[in-house]
């Protein structure tokens, strides 16, 4: 509960302190399985499913009208020039 807690009060802080501007943050993977936990109120799914993002894989989130919308997950054109 703690730690949702905590992705949640983060999440608000960047989204009220950054409002209307570009935000590029550098994140360990698992706050960004956690996030997309968090933002769509996914249940805790047990020990059998997992959301594994790859080294240096691209999520992109938009914020507006006080909602979040995930652009892009785990996106790695960087690396391997395929979409």
């Amino acid at each position: 509960m703690r730690s949702s807690l905590v992705r949640r009060l983060t999440l608000a802080q960047y989204s009220g302190q950054y409002e209307e501007q570009t935000v590029v943050a550098v994140s360990h993977g698992g706050f960004i399985a956690n996030a997309l936990i968090t933002l769509f109120d996914i249940p805790r799914p047990g020990p059998g499913t997992w959301l594994d993002p790859d080294n240096t894989g691209l999520t992109g989130w938009r914020y507006a009208d006080s909602r979040w919308a995930l652009v892009q997950y785990n996106n790695r054109y960087h690396l391997t020039g395929r979409k």
